[in-house]
């Protein structure tokens, strides 16, 4: 899996998604990075959450969410499709 090893996240499934990211957001800021490890542009995108996790340190938290295990979740949120 594709992640910073600079700063903390966590993975997270549709059986945990409502109590660690609903709920959790309410303790704190939660950045959700739904990715997938064929997708060019979600490894591209991991610089540009490092950057993002070093300004705001200690006030947010990653969490990363893989589509292709959590379709369910993935189309709640209306995550049509991943570009080629």
């Amino acid at each position: 899996m594709m992640h910073s090893d600079s700063y903390p996240f966590f993975d997270v499934d549709e059986h945990e998604f409502d109590e660690k990211i609903i709920k959790g957001s309410n303790n704190g800021l939660i950045l959700l990075d739904i990715w997938a490890e064929w997708c060019s542009p979600c490894l591209a995108l991991a610089p540009i959450l490092d950057r993002v996790l070093s300004e705001y340190e200690g006030k947010v938290t990653l969490t990363k969410l893989d589509a292709d295990e959590n379709m369910r979740i993935a189309g709640r949120y209306k995550v049509r499709g991943f570009p080629p």
